[in-house]
């Protein structure tokens, strides 16, 4: 056996998956700054849904927490925050975030944290980083157990004044739904629309701490505390409706969803036994009704 042999294609197959590698992430991050410096393909919609609310944060506590932040670029609520000078922030992902340092490398204000936030832990991240126990912005969204991140975000005192929450879009009102964080595992998470809160759900735990419903856009929905503006308290199926129910591109944003159109002519009753079908192997994992 030539050994010399072996040892050089080893050599040469390791350089070139590091090569590979090197390139593909220089790729990435060349995207990404292209984005970002043509403000173009940002795919920041949800930033303009919530513009109206965050302009009228005082100054003083003009200071975000983006929960499930990703690259902090694509699809991000919170870059034009970042970017302008009178914001800070607090960004948390459970990927390392080598993009967004990079990214936002010219804000000293934002701070980038790799965790895996957890009901359990997010009360001691938040205190960690002296995050004031009133803030401008709270965006949570992590495709899991959203709904008792939330709740423990508020337990532990935090009342942010504007929050975006990630819904499971193809769960209507008035079914209550939330997925457990002690019961579940990692893997069965996005599978058969297995994830997150139901907006009814989201909904009954924010109006019970002073929120009121601002709206729905596509799978997020927004709420602000009542003490910081007075506006329209939405009913939730028109919210529902108007921010994802009957948006014309809906099939175009949301096909993984298409398949399950047909429930929305079903009456509520039928809806919840239908869930409740889908998620049977899953009992106890979750709360619905």
């Amino acid at each position: 056996m030539n050994f010399k042999l072996i040892a050089k294609i080893f050599r040469f197959y390791n350089t070139l998956k590091f090569s590979i590698r090197s390139y593909s992430y220089l790729t990435t991050l060349f995207n990404l700054e292209r984005k970002v410096l043509n403000d173009i393909e940002l795919n920041d919609e949800e930033y303009y849904q919530l513009k109206c609310f965050t302009e009228k944060v005082p100054e003083e506590i003009k200071f975000y927490v983006d929960i499930g932040s990703g690259d902090g670029v694509n699809g991000s609520c919170t870059l034009k925050l970042a970017k302008n000078d009178n914001w800070k922030g607090l960004a948390i992902d459970r990927g390392k975030p080598i993009y967004s340092s990079y990214i936002y490398r010219h804000n000293k204000d934002i701070i980038f944290t790799q965790n895996t936030v957890t009901p359990k832990n997010i009360g001691n991240i938040l205190k960690s980083y002296s995050v004031n126990k009133n803030f401008g912005f709270l965006n949570l969204d992590i495709d899991s157990y959203d709904y008792e991140v939330m709740e423990a975000i508020l337990t532990s005192g935090y009342k942010p004044l504007i929050i975006s929450i990630e819904i499971n879009e193809v769960i209507p009102p008035p079914i209550e739904f939330y997925v457990r964080f002690d019961k579940v595992k990692i893997s069965e998470l996005m599978v058969d629309h297995f994830f997150g809160c139901s907006l009814t759900a989201a909904n009954k735990l924010l109006k019970s701490n002073n929120y009121n419903l601002a709206g729905v856009y596509k799978n997020n929905a927004f709420f602000i505390l009542s003490t910081f503006l007075e506006i329209e308290n939405k009913e939730e199926f028109e919210a529902y409706s108007e921010g994802y129910l009957n948006l014309e591109d809906k099939d175009e944003v949301f096909p993984y969803n298409k398949n399950l159109n047909h429930i929305f002519s079903k009456e509520p009753k039928n809806q919840l036994k239908f869930f409740q079908n889908r998620f049977r192997e899953k009992e106890s994992k979750y709360i619905l009704k």
